[in-house]
């Protein structure tokens, strides 16, 4: 980033929150225009930067009413979907810990009913008492 006035196509996408073929298809605009919002140079590489002018940008997009997150929003954003999902994790535990209660309660049922069916005095019947002559 060359000065605070003209911003590389990385710079402009985490500034504004827009996506890099968005910054793109306006640097396509203002090439196509010869406009002076924009300014190419090359780096040591040899390769191609493309630099536009910060206000004409804000200018963009705050006319056009979609102006992205900033980097504030984002973390604010973070911060809210962070405390939601603990929210989300301390109900989740109440269920397993209910859960768990009605588990333990069904399988002390099932055993109370299982001894009761063994202590029964029912006489049992030998098959082989029953022989036919």
């Amino acid at each position: 980033m060359k000065g605070s006035e003209w911003l590389t196509i990385a710079d402009a996408k985490r500034m504004f929150g827009k996506s890099e073929s968005t910054i793109r298809a306006i640097a396509r605009e203002l090439r196509r225009n010869k406009s002076k919002q924009i300014r190419l140079s090359t780096n040591e590489n040899g390769r191609e930067i493309i630099l536009l002018n910060k206000a004409h940008l804000d200018s963009v997009f705050v006319k056009s009413g979609k102006h992205g997150k900033t980097d504030r929003d984002a973390s604010a954003g973070s911060t809210d979907f962070v405390s939601f999902m603990q929210a989300q994790i301390e109900i989740k535990d109440k269920q397993i810990e209910h859960l768990s209660f009605l588990l333990a309660q069904s399988q002390e049922e099932k055993k109370q009913l299982l001894l009761m069916s063994e202590n029964t005095d029912k006489p049992k019947r030998r098959w082989w008492l029953f022989r036919i002559k």
